[in-house]
């Protein structure tokens, strides 16, 4: 690979961050391991077990407001 592709290429992974929906969607689908860490984390619980991962998940509700999931874990 070129020197020039490459340093194109770095400059785009440098700018990744897990708030660019694309990028978070690859990070964390099927990616138990992932979500598991990222909730641990934030929920300050290291006994958190996630058994599966939806990104981008709909879920409909004909009563009231319905919700889009990020990440439904």
């Amino acid at each position: 690979m070129p020197t020039q592709e490459l340093t194109e290429v770095q400059q785009i992974v440098q700018e990744l961050c897990l708030m660019n929906n694309k990028f978070m969607n690859k990070v964390f689908e099927n990616n138990i391991p992932a979500a598991e860490l990222l909730l641990r984390i934030i929920l300050k619980n290291d006994k958190i077990k996630v058994k599966e991962v939806k990104v981008q998940n709909f879920i409909q509700n004909l009563y009231g407001h319905s919700a889009q999931m990020d990440i439904l874990a």
